[in-house]
């Protein structure tokens, strides 16, 4: 039984190195897929002994397909961003269950704990934030036509662990911001022409399914603001999806 762990990174110095870290004793293997960084990322990756993958950005779907097509020698592959960390007791859990697995299961959801702007995130849809990250390789792939919150699909079961993954996510509400108007645009192309009243009813409802729906309110301050900017880049994303057709 081997596991490989995959980071796919961009100009990530300040992250990839306690990420690294954080996955030694857990997998065989390591595999970083950078798409062009600038930084110290592939130099750190390789002093801690990752194998670097250069490839030119092809979208998230894409480059995690590549990742599985690449380790199809390997039992299981675990995927981890760069700002994610995983705790002893997640590290055990993923050894056992990789380990102990049927046959016919290929995946195991990671509940994700948000840690957005200093403050653990309790509600607002951000937690337990479950990610598919531990696939079988030759039993998994990625819809390529999804570039943003992209999830595998697999010929077996799921199963779910118990121990939550670190998400270190969002320094300040300016990098929150950014990256929500970003995954706007990114998605903004997909998605068919909007009518005119979405302009005001897809912000209203996505504020109203953070903040209400998913109990956004028991996060204060923060659940307010996370679901404010949530509605004000679906307003962004709705605006550039009708710009596109007119």
């Amino acid at each position: 039984m081997r596991i490989r762990g995959v980071v796919l990174t961009l100009n990530e110095g300040p992250f990839i190195g306690d990420c690294l870290r954080s996955l030694t004793g857990v997998v065989d293997d390591i595999l970083v897929i950078d798409s062009g960084s600038t930084d110290e990322t592939v130099k750190i990756a390789r002093s801690l002994g990752a194998r670097v993958l250069e490839l030119p950005w092809l979208g998230f779907a894409r480059t995690r397909n590549v990742a599985l097509e690449c380790s199809l020698m390997m039992d299981w592959v675990l995927f981890v961003d760069a700002d994610e960390r995983l705790t002893p007791a997640l590290a055990q859990e993923v050894r056992d269950a990789a380990g102990t697995a049927a046959p016919s299961t290929d995946g195991f959801l990671i509940p994700r704990r948000n840690i957005v702007c200093g403050k653990i995130m309790r509600s607002s849809g951000w937690w337990p934030d479950y990610q598919l990250r531990l696939l079988r390789p030759d039993r998994c792939r990625y819809d390529d036509h999804h570039q943003v919150h992209e999830f595998p699909h697999c010929h077996g079961t799921t199963l779910a662990l118990n121990n939550p993954l670190l998400h270190l996510n969002y320094r300040s509400w300016l990098e929150f911001a950014g990256k929500q108007f970003h995954y706007a645009r990114l998605a903004a192309p997909h998605v068919s022409e909007p009518r005119k009243r979405a302009y005001f009813g897809a912000p209203v409802r996505e504020f109203v399914r953070r903040y209400v729906t998913q109990s956004g309110i028991v996060d204060g301050l923060h659940g307010f603001a996370a679901a404010t900017f949530l509605a004000l880049a679906e307003f962004y994303r709705v605006w550039l999806a009708r710009r596109s057709v007119h």
